[in-house]
């Protein structure tokens, strides 16, 4: 399930019980301050079938506030893909996938140490993915060059890997005792 939609979901279980909390609790409108609800109400209520009626829809009411509220909070969030469409089929290539891609590129140089790498996926009629990386560098050596390597041979391999152009490509290369400072970007 996307993220946008679990907090969609949620929301509306919100608001699903707490309608269904206000319908459940009018009959009970002087003890809660719902006195014109329940004034309202007094028609339907007082009716054997409306007491009923009005019970069971709250109560159903409810219990899908409360489907949609837990269901939301125990499915899995779906990674971001891009489809990819071939005449025999189909191919969903995901965010981890890519980004093992990207780290095994750059686990291959021996100049950097700890590579983390980000990748951002957006699908659509023209898919594009955008990775960051950030390393440290085990020895001195020229800067520009490596990073210029590191960002050819990672678009290269996204590319085979891919099909088709790939975005940015952003090196962070950091001093090789420090964890996140900036030394070049490429």
């Amino acid at each position: 399930m996307r993220k946008s939609k679990k907090v969609m979901d949620i929301l509306v279980a919100l608001v699903l019980l707490v309608f269904a909390c206000v319908c459940f609790f009018s009959f009970y409108g002087s003890a809660v301050g719902l006195d014109r609800w329940q004034e309202a109400l007094i028609g339907i209520l007082n009716e054997e079938w409306g007491f009923y009626a009005f019970s069971v829809f709250a109560a159903l009411t409810a219990v899908y506030g409360l489907f949609l509220f837990l269901r939301s909070l125990t499915v899995k969030t779906r990674e971001r893909s891009i489809r990819i469409k071939h005449e025999d089929g189909e191919v969903y290539l995901t965010e981890s996938s890519v980004r093992s891609v990207v780290a095994c590129t750059v686990k291959n140089f021996s100049e950097v140490t700890r590579p983390e790498v980000s990748v951002d996926i957006h699908g659509g009629k023209e898919p594009t993915i955008r990775s960051k990386i950030t390393c440290g560098v085990a020895e001195v050596t020229n800067l520009d060059a490596l990073s210029e390597s590191i960002q050819g041979r990672v678009r290269e391999n996204l590319e085979n890997y891919v099909g088709y152009p790939v975005g940015d490509v952003e090196i962070t290369l950091t001093e090789p005792g420090e964890v996140k400072t900036e030394q070049v970007a490429g």
